[in-house]
């Protein structure tokens, strides 16, 4: 495990990826969000509202971030009911969201995705 990793307080603060080195900031969130066409109706306070639900607030802007959080489905033993991988979009090392330590798994970029409605918590229909 790389000292880095073991400073994180969680891979949310991370800002880089402790093996490439390359940057995790996605951007301010209050921005993004008022950028974006889809909110392009809504008012400074309708946007700000948005973004305070990520946890961003005018006295504490926060960023988005690009690390990939993995989640295991349903039906796998070692099923968590959250983020239990996190990788880097562009190296692609992953690591256990719980221990810090490097895994070697697929790269879940390239991977069908799975569409919600075929699946329940106990596996396919």
């Amino acid at each position: 495990m790389t000292d880095l990793i073991k400073n994180f307080n969680s891979f949310y603060e991370a800002t880089e990826c402790p093996k490439c080195h390359s940057n995790w900031n996605d951007g301010d969130i209050y921005e993004k969000l008022r950028s974006n066409i889809l909110y392009k109706d809504w008012t400074d306070e309708e946007v700000i509202k948005g973004a305070n639900s990520y946890g961003w607030t005018k006295e504490k802007p926060i960023q988005f971030k690009r690390q990939i959080g993995i989640e295991l489905p349903y039906n796998d033993q070692r099923h968590y009911d959250g983020v239990s991988y996190w990788q880097c979009p562009d190296c692609k090392t992953t690591w256990d969201a719980f221990t810090g330590e490097e895994e070697k798994i697929v790269d879940v970029t390239n991977l069908p995705k799975i569409d919600n409605e075929d699946y329940e918590h106990g596996g396919e229909q």
